[in-house]
């Protein structure tokens, strides 16, 4: 079993529930896909907005109940089998599947598209690692 992260209605953080699921492995990957034990997931004004009923929810890409967060940090578990320049072990950092429904990177386990990861550099922590993908992007 594994801990995730679900909005079932909007509004503040206390609308956000932890639940426990399978935990998702290695047959659950698409060829383009890393499952990613996420150590870390950051929290931007798009993620506060969108779990109120804005953001995303607000152009029709979020549907409840939501799995959110898409900042992710953490180390890959499998990787699909059209990955290539991934391996299990590696630390990595990215944005999963934004602007769509979210990937749910506020969980213990993340599948998320290979080509939105990159290894993480040595020098960040996975705290660090986890709050710099969407700030990146929007800078």
């Amino acid at each position: 079993m594994a801990i995730r992260i679900i909005l079932r209605r909007f509004g503040g953080p206390e609308t956000l529930e932890v639940v426990e699921v399978e935990a998702p492995s290695a047959s659950d990957l698409g060829p383009d896909e890393v499952l990613v034990a996420a150590s870390a997931a950051g929290v931007n004004p798009i993620d506060v907005m969108t779990r109120t009923g804005g953001g995303m929810a607000s152009t029709g890409a979020i549907t409840l109940p939501w799995r959110p967060g898409w900042d992710v940090a953490g180390t890959v578990r499998a990787v699909g089998e059209g990955v290539t320049g991934l391996a299990p072990g590696q630390r990595v950092l990215g944005v999963a599947r934004f602007p769509r429904e979210g990937g749910a990177a506020y969980a213990e386990h993340v599948i998320v598209p290979a080509a939105a990861l990159v290894p993480t550099p040595e020098t960040l922590t996975d705290d660090q690692a986890g709050v710099l993908p969407m700030a990146a992007m929007t800078a």
